[in-house]
């Protein structure tokens, strides 16, 4: 992997291109065949930005509320779609960031201009980038090289995507934060199961030592190891209550790694189920409770960024279309569902 590759999870389409054709020496041509086969079998994802695509919009009038219909496009942060807008705001393109299904890959596909446009469709996809780490799982980009030793971050990248790559070149392009928890999760089990060996510092600039997997061996504590190789608890609040060591910096042995979990932790993993929905009788935070966990089983990047209003209404939303109530019942509810 050269420098220039480094700290790039997502790589633009037209630089991928290049980099395949010159690590399989094969041509352009072949090459593009080769990304977009593995796009349609969901091995690749992609991200852009739609250009040109025209919309029914609502424009409100100046005068009395008087609204009318008309067909146009959105620009700029107007671009999530469904709210009026001014006609001023109305311009002949498109800019919303898209990430295209793996059907978007049976259209038309020109990887050098890096733009994309899906079967069935008036629009077109811009800008189109790859995820980095994904075009080395399906061997299109070299792995990095073999290491004893792994970070935390190396070995949960390890098992989320099948390469050992630090955060800072993958920073989990192409995974669920669902995905990355689990296996922070699973990391800590196998260390306190002394089936993967591991050393830590006791203090963040401490030395390097072994960590004896009976440190995590504690009544009352589920443990996971960070991407920074932090040791921390499950749900994280329980860490405020822990009176024994704390390690820091965590690294791991390679091939115990490889050896207690020898294929990506989604590829093994049973999916979870949904938790049953609270009764039409339940209190309003049992509600926002149930749809807290719900979303983050189903969807949770419909929760990642979102606080105060914003919360509320996906919430609120996610329960019916009738259930309403105040921000501080979801906060409650929020705070109830990271505990469990």
């Amino acid at each position: 992997m050269n420098e220039a590759a480094a700290n790039i999870p997502w790589l633009p389409a037209s630089e991928a291109l290049t980099r395949v054709a010159h690590h399989r020496g094969c041509t352009r041509e072949a090459v593009q065949l080769l990304i977009v086969g593995a796009g349609k079998a969901n091995r690749i994802k992609a991200r852009g930005v739609i250009k040109g695509r025209s919309v029914s919009l609502q424009i409100v009038g100046a005068g009395k509320g008087d609204r009318l219909k008309a067909p146009g496009v959105i620009k700029g942060p107007h671009a999530s779609w469904g709210f009026p807008i001014s006609p001023n705001d109305v311009a002949s393109d498109c800019e919303a960031p898209v990430s295209p299904l793996p059907t978007a890959w049976n259209g038309t596909i020109d990887l050098a201009g890096a733009a994309m446009k899906p079967p069935d469709v008036l629009y077109q996809i811009i800008n189109l980038e790859l995820c980095f780490i994904e075009l080395i799982t399906a061997s299109l980009l070299p792995a990095p090289a073999e290491k004893a030793r792994w970070s935390a971050g190396e070995a949960i990248a390890y098992w989320v995507k099948g390469v050992p790559f630090p955060w800072k070149e993958w920073q989990g392009a192409g995974a669920l934060a669902g995905e990355i928890e689990q296996a922070e999760i699973v990391l800590g089990e196998l260390i306190g199961a002394d089936q993967v060996l591991a050393w830590g510092r006791l203090s963040p600039e401490g030395p390097m030592e072994p960590l004896p997997g009976s440190d995590l061996r504690i009544p009352g504590f589920r443990w996971r190891v960070s991407l920074n190789g932090d040791l921390g608890t499950s749900p994280p609040g329980r860490l405020a209550v822990f009176e024994g060591r704390r390690w820091y910096g965590i690294e791991v042995d390679s091939a115990t790694v490889r050896q207690a979990r020898p294929r990506p932790l989604t590829a093994q993993a049973e999916p979870i189920a949904p938790p049953p929905r609270p009764p039409d009788n339940a209190s309003e935070i049992e509600h926002v409770v149930w749809a807290v966990r719900f979303l983050r089983i189903t969807d949770p990047d419909k929760l990642a960024g979102l606080r105060g209003k914003k919360l509320q209404k996906r919430i609120c939303n996610t329960v019916g279309p009738t259930f309403w109530c105040g921000q501080r019942t979801v906060q409650r509810g929020k705070k109830r569902a990271d505990s469990m």
